[in-house]
């Protein structure tokens, strides 16, 4: 809505669509990846869900 109002030139980086996006995916990865280390059955499997979100 912030930046809908203003200039294009004007716009605040931090409202973007696609930077908001990109920390949404990184909190989702982050957090799945603590469930993972502190919960699951396999201890390592954390790894492999880090060393995924790495390469994608």
């Amino acid at each position: 809505m912030i930046n809908i109002s203003r200039l294009p030139m004007d716009s605040i980086w931090f409202f973007e669509t696609w930077f908001l996006l990109l920390i949404l995916s990184i909190w989702t990865e982050l957090a799945r990846t603590v469930m993972e280390w502190k919960y699951a059955e396999n201890r390592n499997s954390y790894k492999l869900t880090v060393f995924h979100f790495i390469l994608d």
